[in-house]
């Protein structure tokens, strides 16, 4: 029988059934007090303890922002998405029938460029993982300007000198609230492997080097996150403080208390207005070096050793800028992929890449343009693995999601893998066949695996061997065949030189 009912430290909680048998969801657990009024842009704390059962038969509330087509797209069919300021909660589907039966645990971060994104996006249904015999929880944490604003009065009133990263400072939470609490749910705290994709994939790394986490972690999957990327540039404590001062300015706002009074939905408003073009803003406010949370920007910490989780995968897609074709690559001819290329790009600090580039035809030139995502991410990962074996460390285990995604010209997009690791295929609208449906099953099979042993390998399924310098070997995950190939080309191979070169200076 599933288990329905459980206690944690806060109280009596109650979960459902799902249509798998013996696996029971957890929807809308607070993991955290609900970071309002005097808490906005301040460390998550306990939440207080409740009496009689919590209802958890719902999910919490997405973080407010910008909602856009993308998350309307991606909103569950079956339950409507709250955005609130109050969004501290986590999400449990477990295959456990008593607590205390220590089964790995895996737990989800959402992406979307620390400015939106939210759990129960119908990708990210964890009953298709909680089959396998693993805890899957998925959090939700504070974004954009709600978790990672800044300003020099934070700083002082931390009782650390920092200030932003408040949505890290709730992964970091989440994490530890597993720790206490997630033997209840019949999950062994001591087997616990963080992933994500995008800025999950980031946040993922800034877990895994932060020591708020350490020994909270035991393993890491990174999606399309790369390692020694420098996409969007290094941003310190300084930096988010002093944006901090300019957003007040342009706001017309004169102190960090009318900051705190304002009304949540206009604080977004007038953030979005003064932001605009996000990613090409002149002030961002993203994860950040702040010596607290983040002693070091994530590229140094990976050049420093300074990191705490030995046991990792790391997987991109084959076609990263995919949806940036779609949305823009049609523009680019040969003639103005040096101009207009980096104007329109998804992110301009990138627009050096071009530069190896030399296209005869109209063509090349647009796959070039496509091509720039997918070349920092395996370039970025490979120097990684490279530095991890170099230190005599785990060798990790790398990957490329090369199915393209059926029915539309993406070919395999930025997150396409996500829908087959979760296997919500029949949540998307693409027609997708069967066999995708049986390369779903192989995903799940090499991702639990890995959370629950640190090996992805299993019965029936194709040998996924580590990494090495000798042979740089990534697992291809495809419909017609998943093997390992060798996918550094020329322009990989200088990339991570440059890569490094920049990182090392």
């Amino acid at each position: 029988m599933a288990l329905c009912k459980t206690r944690i430290r806060c109280g009596e909680v109650e979960g459902l059934p799902t249509a798998t048998e013996g696996v029971s969801v957890f929807k809308g657990v607070p993991f955290a007090a609900p970071p309002v009024g005097h808490l906005r842009w301040h460390e998550p704390v306990e939440h207080e303890p409740w009496e009689g059962v919590y209802k958890c038969d719902h999910f919490g509330p997405a973080c407010l922002q910008q909602i856009g087509p993308w998350q309307k797209e991606m909103s569950p069919d079956d339950e409507e998405v709250v955005y609130s300021e109050d969004c501290l909660y986590l999400n449990i589907w477990t295959p456990a029938t008593t607590p205390g039966e220590k089964l790995p645990v895996m737990m989800w971060i959402f992406g979307g460029g620390a400015q939106g994104g939210f759990p129960q996006m119908k990708t990210f249904d964890g009953e298709f993982l909680a089959r396998r015999g693993v805890v899957l929880v998925t959090i939700n944490y504070r974004v954009n300007v709600f978790g990672f604003f800044g300003h020099p009065e934070l700083i002082k009133e931390s009782g650390h000198e920092s200030c932003g990263n408040y949505g890290i400072l709730d992964q970091a939470f989440a994490l530890r609230w597993i720790h206490e609490n997630i033997e209840a749910f019949g999950g062994n705290p001591e087997n616990v492997t963080v992933f994500g994709q995008s800025c999950g994939g980031r946040s993922t790394i800034a877990m895994a080097c932060s020591p708020l986490t350490e020994g909270l972690i035991h393993r890491a999957i990174v999606h399309s996150a790369a390692g020694l990327s420098l996409a969007g540039g290094k941003l310190t404590r300084d930096d988010i403080a002093k944006n901090g001062e300019i957003l007040m300015e342009r706001m017309g706002v004169k102190t960090l208390q009318e900051m705190r009074d304002m009304d949540a939905q206009k604080l977004l408003d007038e953030y979005l207005r003064i932001t605009g073009d996000y990613l090409n803003s002149d002030i961002r406010f993203n994860i950040c070096s702040d010596g607290y949370v983040m002693p070091w920007d994530s590229a140094d910490s990976i050049m420093g050793n300074h990191y705490h989780v030995r046991s990792f995968m790391l997987g991109r897609t084959a076609n990263e800028g995919g949806l940036m074709a779609v949305e823009e690559g049609d523009r680019i001819t040969r003639e103005n992929l040096k101009t207009l290329g980096p104007e329109i790009m998804m992110d301009r600090s990138l627009s050096y890449i071009l530069d190896l580039y030399d296209p005869q035809t109209d063509e090349e030139a647009r796959q070039a343009y496509i091509d720039v995502l997918t070349l920092v991410m395996k370039a970025a990962q490979d120097d990684w693995a490279d530095l991890m074996l170099e230190r005599g460390q785990d060798a990790p285990y790398t990957c490329c999601f090369s199915r393209p995604a059926p029915g539309d010209r993406s070919g395999a997009y930025h997150g396409t893998e996500l829908w087959y690791v979760f296997g919500t295929l029949q949540k998307d609208w693409r027609p997708y066949t069967q066999e995708d449906y049986a390369l779903s099953e192989t995903a799940a099979d090499y991702w639990t695996n890995f959370a629950r042993t640190g090996n992805p390998n299993g019965e029936g399924l194709a040998q996924w061997t580590p990494y090495t310098q000798e042979s740089p070997l990534a697992m291809k995950l495809d419909i017609d065949e998943c093997c390992m190939t060798d996918n550094e080309d020329v322009y990989v191979k200088k990339l991570k030189t440059i890569l490094l070169e920049k990182a090392k200076g």
